[in-house]
């Protein structure tokens, strides 16, 4: 029974806000309810068919105009039928998100005005001695909506589908970013590990070779096998240490989804000068940033996070500030929280490291250009 509700007649995807949305038809439910005449009974009827043409809008959004048209006359007849031309608004913002191109969703709107506007006429014209004086001032509203919801639908269309798009983009770009670190980390290997391993292979057959001829030559050639060895173990230890580094462009990728997942919000300035700065300085600073957001995450309280970059002529400067409880002076004397690191770090490149209390706490980075 319950997938039998679920498959066919709860709306799909978990959309709470659709039925957020349904709300509004309440009253005309209401007045249906109990069904004590034909009345009743047609008007019922005409919200389970509007019902399902809106259940089908969420599951379904490549349309045509069989199914528009559809919801256009629904729309009419309940309009005509009950007064009740809002129902237009529900379409009006369904249409806009559906996956049409601009010639076809320029022929909706015209099919939407004609509707709305002839069956809304054509109500109010048949129970004009009806309406009581006092409520077309809410009449008049209520058309101000029908008319301009399918316009605010299609700004509000475009602009999710922008976000959307930039988001696709985003992680499209990360792709391409991983895809060209492995490319750089593949092309290291062949190049130089390859290039040695194949040099030692031919060193070490010949020392095979001179063993039973000449023990000196062979012993030189087992001395440079070593030597190449030891050069391509720390060639390995280099490239891991690489992997490991982060420019400040791709922790702030990861800073920006850590807040986020903990329902902090990251304030971000300058960052975009950042990619001009040494890449050895980035990568200092890149380890401060990982270690503070960590400090953020598991002792501030914060709901905010700002980052600033900035630059002078020959200095990088970083500020890091939230808007959580501080830190106590026992704390800062004591230099805990990964503060001794995040000094230590800095200082190795020459530069300064502050922190202090400012309505949260604030750490200030300045590193020399040169490092």
């Amino acid at each position: 029974m319950m997938n039998f509700i679920r498959k066919h007649i709860l709306i799909p995807n978990n959309s709470a806000i659709a039925y957020i949305y349904l709300l509004y038809m309440v009253p005309l439910l209401v007045s249906a309810l109990p069904v004590d005449s034909i009345s009743d009974g047609i008007t019922l009827m005409l919200l389970i068919i509007f019902y399902a043409l809106y259940r089908r809008g969420y599951i379904e959004q490549y349309q045509n105009d069989r199914l528009f048209l559809l919801q256009m006359l629904i729309s009419a007849v309940i309009t005509f039928y009950t007064g009740y031309a809002s129902v237009f608004i529900f379409f009006a913002f369904a249409f806009n998100f559906w996956i049409i191109n601009d010639q076809t969703r320029s022929k909706y709107f015209r099919w939407y005005y004609l509707s709305a506007i002839f069956s809304t006429v054509l109500s109010l014209w048949l129970s004009w001695e009806d309406v009581p004086n006092d409520t077309w001032e809410w009449i008049g509203i209520g058309m101000l909506f029908v008319l301009f919801s399918p316009i605010i639908a299609k700004v509000i269309a475009k602009e999710t589908f922008r976000i959307q798009e930039l988001s696709a983009n985003h992680t499209r770009l990360e792709m391409i970013v991983r895809q060209s670190e492995r490319d750089r980390i593949a092309r290291d290997l062949h190049d130089n590990l390859g290039q040695t391993y194949s040099t030692m292979t031919i060193k070490a057959e010949l020392a095979e070779k001179l063993m039973s001829k000449d023990m000196t030559a062979a012993r030189k050639e087992l001395k440079e096998i070593a030597n190449m060895s030891r050069q391509n173990l720390n060639l390995v230890r280099q490239i891991v240490s690489d992997l490991r580094e982060r420019t400040i462009a791709q922790a702030m990728v990861e800073v920006s989804e850590t807040l986020n997942d903990r329902g902090i919000f990251l304030l971000s300035y300058g960052e975009e000068i950042t990619e001009d700065w040494p890449i050895e300085q980035q990568y200092v600073i890149s380890a401060v940033i990982k270690e503070a957001t960590t400090n953020i995450l598991r002792h501030s309280q914060a709901s905010r996070a700002k980052f600033n970059f900035s630059q002078t002529k020959n200095t990088l400067n970083v500020e890091i500030h939230d808007n959580g409880i501080g830190i106590s002076e026992t704390n800062l004397s004591q230099a805990t929280f990964g503060l001794q690191g995040m000094n230590q770090r800095i200082q190795e490149v020459h530069g300064k490291f502050t922190i202090s209390n400012d309505f949260g706490t604030k750490i200030s980075i300045e590193i020399p250009k040169g490092g």
